[in-house]
């Protein structure tokens, strides 16, 4: 039963975000982006030690698309 725990609250977790993302994309249509950068390694959710190591992840996400979204959904031409 304890070998179920780690996957079961992992799947749960990943279940709602997709119903969250479904109902989003459903309700908002064009007014909604998710950027949603893969991390290269696993980092632990309480890892203060991997705070310069995901600031350096996070400089390195191409966020182009994101921005083309918001001039186009948000700045007047």
């Amino acid at each position: 039963m304890a070998q179920w725990a780690k996957p079961l609250v992992s799947m749960m977790i990943d279940g709602v975000m997709g119903v969250a993302e479904y109902q989003c994309k459903r309700l908002l249509d064009g007014r909604y982006f998710r950027l949603e950068p893969q991390l290269p390694n696993p980092v632990a959710m309480d890892d203060a030690s991997a705070v310069n190591g995901l600031m350096s992840d996070a400089n390195r996400v191409d966020i182009s698309p994101a921005v083309d979204w918001l001039r186009g959904s948000f700045v007047a031409p």
